[in-house]
């Protein structure tokens, strides 16, 4: 994806700060290919986008993502800093 970005977007002159090997796939997320740190979370028709102003929210995404964060650390394979 990164890749496609920077070559499309950039004409290939974005470069990514973080190599593949200090991007590890990290334990207790069910990835769907552990060799492409890579996923898109479903999140069904319940979930609505709300606007206020110029800002743009989507709490039951907002939810998922708390909820993947503490399986991953519950995991131990991310430490908070």
């Amino acid at each position: 994806l990164v890749e496609f970005i920077a070559a499309e977007i950039y004409e290939g002159k974005l470069r990514s700060g973080v190599s593949e090997e200090d991007r590890p796939v990290l334990p207790g997320f069910p990835w769907p290919d552990p060799a492409v740190p890579l996923a898109f979370v479903e999140m069904g028709p319940s979930s609505v986008e709300q606007t206020e102003g110029d800002s743009k929210m989507n709490r039951l995404e907002a939810e998922k993502v708390l909820d993947i964060l503490e399986v991953v650390l519950d995991a131990g394979g991310c430490k908070v800093a």
